[in-house]
């Protein structure tokens, strides 16, 4: 049997603030049916992750942000992740990430893949270096549920792997897509203008809900699902709560991302199983 469903009666109520993880762990069984998961002869679609560090005021940035849309005109398996941050210079950017930055940035725009690869220079140009990193064939996949109501997010974080795992972390983002600014621009992109007035800003990190470098996951046993709880106030300095995206992913003890997924408001997703 190709797929099966778990977890229908699973009722896990742990609740998980900023500061505390819970998780609960289920077999898979015929009992249990919640969601589509892989036999333990399946695998899950690989998506590759680029965070993109970009600023208003940068110039050359336009041309990592293009690149980014051609990758997603040809691959739906793709998440990314816009880091901004205003310069040491004085340049200014509205939505600057205060935090720690999970890479070491010599200049921007950088774009990092799965967080340990550099995207080459100029990226329009390796395309299918970002391409390369999806797969039909991962050992882990990530389902989320997500709920936003009355200015609290309730985020369930699904996980499953064909392998047994400790010592995998999570990372948690909220980003937002819509956020107008001009943008500066060296570039031909864009109709080729210094200024690309009311750019639209996409994928924007707004608050990290975990540790920048990972929370620990836990355990996982072979074909038995994972499920962390998230229960936080919404970030304040989300403009469009309709335009919000939670972005989880999973990293291995190197920092690598294993897989990753993100999701709407409101949206209970199931596995993506390869075919």
């Amino acid at each position: 049997m190709k797929l099966s469903k778990i977890l229908s009666s699973l009722s896990v109520f742990l609740l998980l603030s900023c500061s505390k993880e819970n998780a609960t762990s289920e077999p898979i069984s015929q009992t249990n049916i919640d969601n589509e998961v892989a036999s333990t002869t399946s695998k899950f679609i690989k998506n590759a992750l680029i965070e993109d560090y970009t600023g208003a005021w940068c110039g050359w940035c336009p041309r990592v942000s293009y690149s980014i849309t051609k990758v997603k005109e040809s691959t739906t398996k793709v998440v990314s992740v816009a880091i901004h941050r205003g310069s040491s210079g004085g340049g200014f950017d509205p939505y600057s990430y205060s935090g720690s930055l999970p890479a070491v940035i010599k200049s921007f725009p950088t774009g990092m893949l799965n967080r340990k690869i550099e995207w080459k220079t100029p990226q329009n140009s390796y395309i299918n270096q970002v391409i390369d990193l999806t797969k039909d064939n991962a050992d882990l996949g990530i389902a989320m549920n997500s709920i936003v109501d009355s200015g609290n997010i309730n985020l369930d974080i699904k996980v499953i792997s064909t392998k047994d795992h400790n010592d995998l972390k999570f990372v948690v983002y909220v980003v937002e897509d819509g956020l107008i600014f001009n943008q500066s621009n060296y570039t031909s992109f864009y109709g080729g203008g210094s200024v690309i007035k009311d750019f639209v800003h996409n994928d924007v990190l707004r608050e990290c809900l975990t540790n920048i470098y990972g929370d620990a996951l836990g355990e996982i046993k072979a074909n038995t699902l994972l499920v962390k709880k998230l229960n936080i106030p919404l970030p304040k300095n989300v403009k469009n709560v309709n335009k919000m995206k939670f972005v989880t992913m999973i990293l291995n003890n190197n920092g690598e991302s294993l897989n990753v997924r993100e999701v709407a408001p409101n949206v209970n997703q199931t596995f993506e199983v390869a075919q």
